[in-house]
């Protein structure tokens, strides 16, 4: 895998205000959450396989998966509501 592959995770990471909102902190760093998020989304992963990869409950999985999704869906509306800079229309 290419550094290039982790960009985008790198970058989600450092909107961090959202992303450490997203979690529970309790045990778990703030990359785990979006590490949960990416797996599920990325690969189409079921809760029972996110379970097993990142040996947390189903219940946890769950509940940290739609907190980086409520981060995510707030982040996205903060920036779609926010002016498009000139050089993104070109």
């Amino acid at each position: 895998m290419s550094f290039a592959c982790l960009l985008p995770f790198f970058s989600l990471f450092e909107t961090g205000a959202s992303i450490a909102a997203a979690s529970n902190r309790r045990g778990m760093s703030v990359e785990e959450p979006l590490a949960i998020f990416v797996k599920i989304i990325g690969e189409n992963a079921s809760n029972r396989m996110a379970q097993e990869r990142f040996l947390q409950s189903g219940d946890t999985i769950s509940r940290v998966f739609n907190k980086v999704l409520d981060a995510m869906i707030e982040l996205s509306l903060q920036l779609s509501s926010s002016q498009t800079p000139a050089s993104l229309l070109l």
